[in-house]
Order: structure tokens, then sequence, then C-alpha cells
């Protein structure tokens, strides 16, 4: 029905994604009642922007919708053919490092997207408290078993991880050591 027929679209949460992109990517919504805007087809709609991680609608009627979008995150840094590169935890290239990002460099030599190297450690990465990981400078999983970090600063101190068992308890530990 054209009652609720949207005429005004709202994008929200946006640092690095253009809302002006985001906003003429959905401007085939406009005159489309909301009860028929689910959020798949945004997501559809909007998946070319690999910094987004997900999106969420909020239906304002009679006539408008804002999308939330949230934004990818980096949490680490892999060196690809001589570049570092940002990724998140999922494994997705956010881009060329700017070499002023305080993030631990994860070392592997596959695609960070479906190693499992990298997904380990990954996991240990996630289990370590805000402190802990600034101090981080490389992580390396050779192993489901040998996961090692070595710290920052003049000690550049190697932390033998083992597995990705246990990580929170191990973290705790490793934070009452330092």
């Amino acid at each position: 029905t054209p009652l609720l027929s949207i005429d005004k679209i709202t994008v929200t949460g946006t640092s690095k994604v253009s809302n002006k992109q985001v906003l003429a990517l959905l401007k085939n919504r406009i005159g489309t009642p909301l009860p028929m805007i689910s959020e798949a087809s945004v997501a559809e709609d909007l998946a070319q922007f690999k910094l987004i991680e997900s999106i969420s609608l909020i239906s304002k009627p009679p006539h408008a919708l804002e999308v939330r979008i949230t934004e990818r995150t980096p949490i680490s840094l892999v060196v690809r053919g001589g570049t570092r590169f940002l990724y998140d935890p999922a494994g997705v290239n956010l881009g060329v490092a700017s070499g002023y990002e305080l993030l631990p460099t994860i070392i592997v030599s596959d695609d960070p997207k479906s190693s499992k190297s990298y997904a380990q450690a990954i996991d240990v990465l996630l289990a370590l408290p805000a402190q802990l990981l600034k101090r981080v400078a490389y992580i390396q999983a050779k192993t489901r078993d040998n996961v090692t970090l070595q710290l920052r600063g003049n000690s550049a101190q190697t932390i033998i991880w083992g597995d990705s068992s246990q990580s929170i308890l191990k973290s705790k530990v490793l934070k009452t050591l330092l």
C-alpha cells in the first residue's frame, strides 16, 4: 500500500563507508512499502562493501527507514607480498595498513579467510585483555598445538601459548606474570 511506502532512508553507523554511496545503492527502495523490505535484501544490495559486517533495519512509520551499519574492525596485520594489510577476526582484508596501527602481526603463509593457523591465532588474540593485546607484536600458529606470541618492547619476550584451549585462563596467568 502507498500508505506505508518509503520516502526517506537514513544511514547510521558509518565511518569508513560512504553514506552517499550506500544511499545511492538503496535509492531503488524509495516507494517500496516498509513491510516489503527485509534485512537480507538490503544486505544483498550492500554486499559490495567489504567493510560492512552487518546491518539492521529500523522502520519509522509511516514513511522512513533507518539502516544501521556495523563496520568491520581490524584486529591484526598480515604481510602479503611484502605489503602489510589490515584483517578482521573473520579473515576479511580491510585494506593496506597505514603503518601507525598498534595491532599484532599474524604470521601466516596462506589466505587468512581460510587459514586454520589464522583462526587459531585469532582465538588466542580474542581471549587476551585489551592491555595485553596492545603489547603483542607477532603471533604465529605453526600447528594447532604450537601458538607463540612475541611481545613489543626491548625485551621482546616470547610466550609459548600452546593450543587455543583455556585461553582465558592463560591470559589471566600471563597478565599476572607480566
